[in-house]
C-alpha cells in the first residue's frame, strides 16, 4: 500500500466540512480503515495521527519529488 498524500487531504477536508453523501461517507470510512491497517496512521483517542511508517513514506516521496523537479529543472535549461 501507498500512502497518498492528496488522497489524505482530500479526505480529511471532507470529514471536517461534514459535506459527504452516504457513499463518500462508507469511502472515507475504507480509507481510514485501510490507512490504519497498513499502519500509515494511528487511531488515538477520538484523533488520528501519522505513524512512523506513514511519516517516513511522507518525506520519502517529498525528497523524490524534489529531486524530480531539480532533474526536470537542469533538462529544460540544457534545452535553452
Amino acid at each position: 500500500d501507498e500512502l497518498n498524500i492528496t488522497s489524505i487531504h482530500k479526505l480529511m477536508s471532507m470529514v471536517l466540512e461534514k459535506k459527504l453523501t452516504n457513499q463518500e461517507l462508507i469511502g472515507c470510512k475504507a480509507a481510514i480503515h485501510s490507512l490504519t491497517r497498513s499502519q500509515f496512521i494511528d487511531k488515538i483517542g477520538n484523533e488520528y495521527i501519522l505513524t512512523d511508517r506513514g511519516f517516513s513514506d511522507v518525506q520519502l516521496k517529498y525528497y523524490a519529488l524534489n529531486e524530480i523537479t531539480n532533474l526536470r529543472i537542469s533538462i529544460m535549461n540544457k534545452q535553452l
